[in-house]
C-alpha cells in the first residue's frame, strides 16, 4: 500500500516521523519512543527531536503540518488496531523513501510528458502544490530530490487518470 499523504490519524503521522528519524531500521528506534508512541503518539515526538533534525526537513513539516489540532489530548493506552496505525505508518514512509530515492529525473519526465504532454513541468508544479516549476527544474537537474510524498502523490494521478481513461476507453467501445 503506498504512503497515504493525506491521512491525518496522530498515530499513523508518529510512525511516518519515526521512520524519517530513524531510516536505518526498526531496531533503531529508541525504546523509550516506540513504547510511548504506542501509548500516546503524540508524546513520542519530543524524544525523536534530536533524529528528526537529521532528517529531511521537508518530510518532518509535511508530517508536522498534518498533526490535527488537539491531538495531544489523545487518550492514553492504545488498543492494537490503533497501535498498527504506527507501524503502517513507519512501513509506508519508509517505501515511499526507498520509491522517491528510485525516482530519476528521466522517470520524473516521463511521467510529466505522460501525464500533461510538453509543458508538463507547470502543471505537474500546479499538481502538486508548488507555485511555480521551479521545484520540478531542481528536481531534473538532480539539485534536489522527490520528497517520498510526491512520490505517492504522483502515483495517485497517474492511478487517477489510468483508471478515468479506462473508463473513457469502454464507453467509446459501447457506442
Amino acid at each position: 500500500m503506498p504512503l497515504d499523504t493525506k491521512h491525518t490519524d496522530i498515530f499513523y503521522l508518529v510512525g511516518r516521523l519515526a521512520a524519517l528519524a530513524y531510516p536505518g531500521s526498526v531496531a533503531d528506534i529508541p525504546k523509550n519512543a516506540t513504547d510511548a508512541a504506542l501509548r500516546n503518539p503524540i508524546t513520542a515526538i519530543p524524544l525523536m527531536e534530536r533524529a528528526l533534525r537529521k532528517a529531511d526537513r521537508e518530510a518532518v513539516t509535511e508530517v508536522t503540518e498534518a498533526i490535527p489540532a488537539g491531538a495531544e489530548d489523545f487518550p492514553r493506552g492504545a488498543p492494537i488496531t490503533r497501535q498498527m496505525d504506527f507501524w503502517r505508518g513507519y512501513y509506508h514512509q519508509r517505501s515511499a523513501a526507498r520509491t522517491a530515492a528510485s525516482l530519476s529525473p528521466e522517470m520524473l519526465r516521463k511521467i510529466g510528458e505522460a501525464l500533461w504532454g510538453q509543458r508538463w513541468q507547470t502543471e505537474m508544479a500546479a499538481a502538486l502544490g508548488f507555485k511555480d516549476p521551479v521545484r520540478i527544474r531542481q528536481f531534473l537537474s538532480g539539485a534536489r530530490r522527490p520528497a517520498p510524498g510526491i512520490t505517492a502523490d504522483l502515483l495517485a494521478i497517474m492511478r487517477t487518470r489510468g483508471v478515468a481513461i479506462e473508463q473513457l476507453a469502454d464507453a467509446v467501445e459501447k457506442e
